[in-house]
């Protein structure tokens, strides 16, 4: 998974993302779910898997995965998680 900087500076953009481009924030999102889930710290029903978070936004990344698992299979999933995560 990214540093602590690089997730900081995409959650920050996130921000303006969410206002401004859905698409982007879905595809954004879309790729660190598939991140998480290549480094083995999500698996792919969205819980928590056997590597654990390197640092705390990669830890309230997974969280907001996790938590949301229900709503896997909504329109906007991706978007939810980016919400979820920015209010962290």
């Amino acid at each position: 998974m990214r540093s602590y900087s690089q997730l900081f500076v995409a959650k920050k953009s996130l921000k303006t993302l969410l206002k401004t481009n859905r698409v982007e924030t879905e595809q954004m999102m879309k790729t660190y779910h598939e991140a998480l889930v290549d480094n083995n710290q999500l698996n792919e029903d969205l819980t928590e898997a056997s590597v654990p978070a390197q640092n705390k936004l990669s830890k309230q990344l997974i969280e907001s995965f996790v938590e949301l698992r229900d709503h896997r299979n909504e329109e906007g999933f991706y978007t939810q998680v980016a919400k979820h995560w920015v209010e962290k």
